[in-house]
């Protein structure tokens, strides 16, 4: 492969306060399946506390790839990710996450994407990273309210504007630099990566969906926690919409003053809880009658359900496989019947009609063809 000057893509990770993981996101830089030298990483270290920029510099004694660490007071992403750009040397960017473990082709399948269509946005594919517990929350929140993927899918050559996740994105630096980076007014990982996709959107550059380009998430979380990010995104989210205030029907603002919204909320919460009160009920019921200790968490409760989900389909295997065991002999009787009435008829050219018919109904089954 031909040497380059500078690397042809520049990969920028924000980061603050996330030294373990980060070190993982780096070795996985380190095990990419192209030449170290077509890319480099830039970590902006945004107020880490934890002793992540002596890690990065430890790390970069070793590393195969060019890395360079920026530090600097606590920002927000938006404001981190424009330092990384500014400090760019490739022609290309690829915006990750510090909790975003790159699959050993990822940075190859962005470079393949911008050859293949040359101006367009790539916006690759992220799923849980395999060693993580996936609870049935956490595949959820993967199909709907973090990255709908089943939307994105359907869109796959014009992806639009709400799906621009800038945990495994690459463009051209010259759209940022032709259109403006990312907002510093967001505060939070949150709309701000959408808004930079609105206005890319408004001038025409597609994003196009490349699955190949695989990033693992590695962060797991729960009800409680999603909830403080909805929160944080809700607030981004009122920053939006003053920036762009014909976007309010994307936001669904009408929802706001709408009672009936609150009262299906109202009925969501109970009716779960009344429905896992029933299944804490069945399954803690004592012997003398009493009733086990109160509560089951809402995790606990999707994780039980998930469970009996997953041994109805086990059960159901096993009718399945039952039943297809009982097709299979069938089939065998049969072709035994089918090959026994070819000798029958083979018979009948030196036996009399009589005694055939007689045979053939003892097998039962063979017709006279």
């Amino acid at each position: 492969m031909k040497e380059h000057k500078y690397p042809r893509i520049s990969v920028i990770i924000p980061t603050r306060d996330r030294r373990d993981i980060l070190s993982k996101v780096l070795a996985s830089y380190a095990g990419q399946d192209i030449p170290p030298r077509s890319f480099e990483v830039i970590v902006v270290d945004d107020g880490s506390t934890d002793g992540t920029g002596k890690m990065v510099e430890e790390f970069r004694t070793s590393s195969p790839f060019d890395l360079t660490c920026i530090r600097r007071e606590a920002g927000g992403p938006a404001r981190a990710r424009n330092a990384g750009i500014e400090k760019a040397r490739g022609a290309l960017l690829l915006f990750s996450g510090d909790d975003m473990i790159a699959s050993p082709q990822l940075v190859a399948v962005h470079l393949e994407g911008h050859g293949e269509w040359p101006g367009s946005v790539i916006l690759g594919h992220i799923d849980w990273h395999p060693s993580l517990e996936i609870t049935p929350f956490m595949r959820y929140i993967n199909t709907r309210l973090q990255f709908n993927y089943p939307r994105i899918k359907s869109e796959r050559m014009n992806v639009s504007y709400p799906h621009f996740y800038a945990s495994n994105l690459s463009m051209n630096k010259s759209i940022v630099e032709d259109i403006g980076a990312f907002d510093e007014d967001f505060p939070d990982a949150a709309f701000e990566d959408i808004e930079l996709g609105y206005r890319i959107w408004k001038k025409g550059i597609r994003t196009i969906y490349n699955e190949r380009a695989v990033a693992y998430h590695y962060h797991p979380t729960d009800l409680a926690a999603f909830i403080k990010r909805q929160l944080r995104a809700g607030r981004a989210a009122a920053i939006f919409y003053l920036k762009h205030p014909e976007l309010g029907e994307y936001l669904n603002l009408r929802r706001i003053a709408d009672p009936k919204f609150k009262r299906d909320f109202y009925d969501a919460v109970l009716d779960y809880y009344y429905l896992v009160g029933i299944m804490h009920g069945l399954r803690h019921e004592k012997a003398d009658g009493s009733r086990a200790e109160d509560g089951l968490d809402m995790e606990d409760g999707e994780g039980r359900w998930d469970m009996e989900w997953k041994l109805a389909m086990v059960e159901k295997t096993k009718l399945l496989r039952r039943r297809v065991e009982e097709l299979e002999g069938l089939l065998e009787d049969k072709e035994r019947i089918i090959k026994a009435g070819k000798v029958l008829d083979k018979l009948g050219r030196i036996l009399p009609r009589w005694f055939i018919r007689k045979i053939k109904a003892g097998i039962g089954g063979v017709s006279d063809g």
